[in-house]
């Protein structure tokens, strides 16, 4: 586990290394908006990959032996079991698949989930048309 808790802190010097270099860029091209908004972007790009970083940090918490390391800990695992459920619903869809499940319905289905996805009406039922 502290494997991954090494390249975290190695994820975190490099971030500190890139703040300061697009710190200095941004302050060599004070007049440029574009420049701001390139640095700006990078940064903010950075900070919403370190949340999932962190994540490489589970079993730290409990390591330190705290109630608050405890709950961090639950917080991080929290933070990969979404990911993690969300894989599961995908590889279970895959094993699932049946070579026939119901014959003279798929069209149907395929046809009305399009046409919902477009927003378009078209598609009528028998009893409606009478």
């Amino acid at each position: 586990m502290w494997i991954f808790t090494w390249l975290a802190d190695k994820w975190d010097q490099q971030k500190q290394k890139t703040e300061k270099i697009l710190h200095e860029f941004a302050d060599d091209h004070d007049n440029s908006w574009w420049a701001v908004a390139i640095a700006g972007s990078i940064q903010t790009g950075m900070n919403l990959g370190a949340g999932m970083v962190d994540t490489l940090r589970l079993g730290d918490g409990v390591k330190k032996g705290t109630a608050g390391g405890v709950l961090q800990d639950g917080l991080r695992l929290i933070t990969r079991l979404g990911p993690a459920a969300k894989l599961g619903g995908r590889i279970s869809r895959v094993l699932a698949i049946d070579d026939n499940p119901n014959p003279g319905i798929c069209a149907w289905v395929s046809m009305k989930q399009a046409l919902r996805q477009t927003l378009v009406k078209h598609a009528a039922e028998a009893a409606c048309l009478k």
